[in-house]
């Protein structure tokens, strides 16, 4: 029984610690993509790394 409890709070840990992720990469796009529309950031500026594959 307690090993029960103990995964099932691992696994409600890493729920958790993911929808933390989520929400910081959630708020990053909306940072970004304020900063490309406004023209803080231009894409040209910005150097992208091709690699072939």
């Amino acid at each position: 029984m307690q090993q029960i409890a103990h995964i099932l709070s691992t696994v409600d840990k890493k729920i958790e610690i993911e929808e933390r992720r989520k929400t910081t990469l959630k708020e990053l796009f909306k940072t970004m993509l304020h900063k490309l529309m406004t023209g803080e950031i231009r894409l040209k500026d910005v150097e992208i790394e091709m690699r072939e594959k």
